[in-house]
């Protein structure tokens, strides 16, 4: 069976005067639990040397039982830099340190 490959994405954009940088951290897929998780990504100042952001989507379209998975999202820059304010308004701060702050995003990627 062939190995899957996984995108490689990322830019770097500037979002409420500061320059971020966003890659893809992992595709949409199931979890241990029996939930699903959507499209995620990291996210840090151009500097890579503050806090980080995880940036979690939802999953892309209602959960099914089996194993049948939507086809890979498409990565709209526009949506990232959305979801990157909403993180800086729920309370990230792209210049301090600390853990990951890990934020959901409401809207899914389509």
């Amino acid at each position: 069976m062939p190995k899957r490959r996984k995108r490689a994405m990322e830019a770097t954009t500037t979002v409420d005067g500061h320059d971020i940088h966003w890659v893809l951290r992992s595709e949409p897929q199931w979890t241990p639990d029996g939930g699903f998780k959507g499209v995620t990504f990291s996210v840090h100042l151009a500097d890579m040397k503050h806090r980080e952001l995880i940036l979690e989507f939802p999953y892309p379209q209602p959960k099914v039982h089996g194993y049948q998975f939507p086809a890979k999202p498409k990565i709209l820059p526009e949506k990232i830099d959305a979801g990157i304010q909403q993180a800086i308004d729920a309370g990230w701060r792209p210049t301090s340190r600390g853990r990951p702050f890990i934020f959901e995003v409401e809207e899914e990627m389509k």
